[in-house]
């Protein structure tokens, strides 16, 4: 009689704990709280970005002209003080040049703003029994599997 050992199968309390974790998972959560704590300390920032986007975004520039009376290159103001004499309109350099340009709202960034506040919008899907105008309804099982055996056939022919 051979001696089985007592190496094998099943043994009690052996291997990970109920509800442990192996290290590269542990390594996963701890990067992801790290992440987590990141977004939770800039979260009036993001918001404040995100909703630049929602809202669009509006760009002024400045052309200057030379001594000679031909335009430079556009500069992008970013003084709070500019912006605010171009809106007051109290501008009075003649040789300077100012347009403003606008970026439109992104749709997805709005999207995403009300998903976060109203919650994702139910999206359904319509299943019906119809597949290439042939209705299942009242067919034998053979009728069915020889459609199917066709559609396969179809299929192939179109990807090869």
């Amino acid at each position: 009689m051979e001696k089985k050992s007592k190496w094998g199968g099943v043994r009690p309390n052996s291997g990970r704990p109920k509800g442990g974790m192996n290290k590269e998972t542990k390594e996963k959560v701890k990067v992801q709280a790290k992440i987590n704590q990141r977004i939770l300390q800039n979260a009036d920032k993001i918001f404040n970005a995100q909703m630049q986007l929602v809202e669009g975004c509006s760009y002024l520039y400045r052309i200057d002209q030379d001594d000679k009376g031909k335009k430079q290159k556009a500069v992008l103001v970013t003084c709070p003080k500019e912006i605010q004499k171009y809106l007051d309109d109290e501008v009075t350099d003649q040789g300077t040049y100012y347009y403003m340009t606008a970026e439109k709202p992104n749709i997805k960034a709005i999207d995403s703003a009300f998903d976060r506040v109203f919650g994702k919008a139910h999206q359904s899907i319509e299943q019906t029994n119809i597949v290439h105008n042939f209705e299942y309804e009242d067919k034998t099982d053979e009728q069915i599997d020889a459609r199917i055996k066709q559609l396969n056939d179809e299929y192939k022919t179109r990807t090869t």
